[in-house]
Formats: C-alpha cells, sequence, structure tokens
C-alpha cells in the first residue's frame, strides 16, 4: 500500500538521507573514541620525548589538546546533522498539513490551503476517539485532506496513538519508530545512545601544560633577550 501521494513525494525534493547504523558502530562515535584513546599516548610521547625543551613539549601538548577538542566537535556536528537530516526526511513521509504543490495554480494552492483548513478545524473540534474514526474514513475513501488534518491536530495535541493508527494502516510502523528514536536521541537523556555520546565525545581537561605555557614562554623570552644582549656586550668588549 502506498504511504503517500504521488505529488506528495515529488513535491518534498528531498533526497533520501541514509539511515543511521547503530550507535556504537556510528562512525562519529567510533572515530571519537579513536581519537579519545590516541589522545594520552600521543601526551606521554612528547612528555618522554628528549629532544623536547620544556617549552616545545607544552605546546605541542597543548595543540594535542586542542586539536582533540576541534576533532571531537566535529564529530559530534556530524552525528547531529545526520540525524537532522534523516529525521527531517522521515517527517516530510507523515502527511501532516497542506500538501505541497509547485505545479498547482495560484487558485489551486488556495483551494487547498482552505480545505486543509476546513479539515483542521473539523479535527480539532473532536476528541481522541472520534479523529481516528476520522482517520479511518479517510484512509478508506481516500480523503487526503481529511488525514492532513487529523494528523495535523493530533500531531499539536501529542496523541502519538493517531499516528500509529496510521502507520499501521499504510505500512508506515517502521518510519514512525525511526523518527521518534531519532527525535529521543536528538533530546538526548537516558537513551543507550546518550550514553555512548557522552563517552565518546567527552573532553578530558585541559593538560598542566597549558597553566604552565605562559610562565615557560616569558623564561624563554628571557632567556633569549639575555643571550642578545651578552652577545652584544662581548662585541661590544672585543671591538
Amino acid at each position: 500500500m502506498t504511504a503517500f501521494p504521488r505529488s506528495h513525494l515529488a513535491a518534498t525534493g528531498q533526497s533520501r538521507p541514509r539511515p543511521l547504523p547503530e550507535i556504537r558502530e556510528d562512525p562519529s562515535i567510533t572515530g571519537a573514541l579513536d581519537a579519545q584513546n590516541a589522545y594520552p599516548e600521543r601526551v606521554n610521547a612528547i612528555r618522554g620525548d628528549v629532544m623536547l625543551s620544556d617549552l616545545a613539549k607544552a605546546e605541542q601538548i597543548v595543540a594535542a589538546h586542542e586539536a582533540l577538542c576541534a576533532e571531537l566537535a566535529r564529530l559530534r556536528d556530524d552525528l547531529y546533522e545526520r540525524r537532522r537530516a534523516r529525521l527531517n526526511w522521515l517527517a516530510s513521509r507523515v502527511p501532516v498539513g497542506p500538501e505541497p504543490d509547485e505545479d498547482a495554480s495560484a487558485a489551486d494552492r488556495a483551494v487547498l490551503a482552505t480545505a486543509f483548513r476546513t479539515a483542521l478545524a473539523q479535527a480539532r473540534s473532536v476528541g481522541l476517539e472520534e479523529r481516528c474514526r476520522m482517520l479511518a474514513d479517510a484512509l478508506k475513501y481516500g480523503d487526503d485532506m481529511q488525514m492532513r488534518g487529523v494528523l495535523a491536530a493530533a500531531e499539536d495535541d501529542g496523541q502519538r496513538s493517531v499516528l500509529d493508527e496510521w502507520a499501521k494502516a499504510t505500512q508506515n510502523e517502521e518510519l514512525v519508530a525511526e523518527l521518534r528514536a531519532l527525535r529521543a536521541d536528538i533530546a538526548g537523556g537516558a537513551t543507550v545512545a546518550g550514553g555512548w555520546e557522552r563517552r565518546a565525545f567527552w573532553q578530558p581537561p585541559a593538560p598542566a601544560e597549558e597553566r604552565a605555557l605562559i610562565g615557560l614562554r616569558r623564561a624563554a623570552d628571557d632567556a633569549t633577550r639575555d643571550h642578545a644582549r651578552a652577545q652584544a656586550h662581548g662585541m661590544h668588549g672585543a671591538a
């Protein structure tokens, strides 16, 4: 059974973003965990490099921390953007609101808008049980505007059962389940995905070298000036 009129699918004009993988296999999560694991190894290697000065060590460790934070932010944004794109695409499959039709004339669009507002007002004037009956009739007789009005009113009132009835009747139960799961993941909270995200995107505290960096740079500058003065004094004495 086709869930939507062809005109709806064509009018959205959206490409179909791929479903997100299971959270522990998501590339943003695995990439963040890899970066987290590599960071202390990198820091320990820098600290143990006898060829580096204290200043060089501090600068490289601070740079490594900043690079990690930037990479975690990039990966987190990538995950959220993919979620949002998929969520928007799924939401566009649910016929809520007036059907977009770019090819319709202005007069036709006005007629469709009026029909939708009428259906929406009717759906808003009744309770849950009557809305479910209206939805069943709309699906049975192909009344697209009544279906859209009922679903819009139910969404406004948070009536999940109405959307469930639509999903069951149109074989879109998987779509609705994925839509709700994505909304929960984006909202955060005590979800499986949320636990993995907190672990993967947790930023380690700034290294001690960051606090010491200003003093090390000042000492290096002082040493450079002292060396320059000594050289100048030696050249003056030789003259």
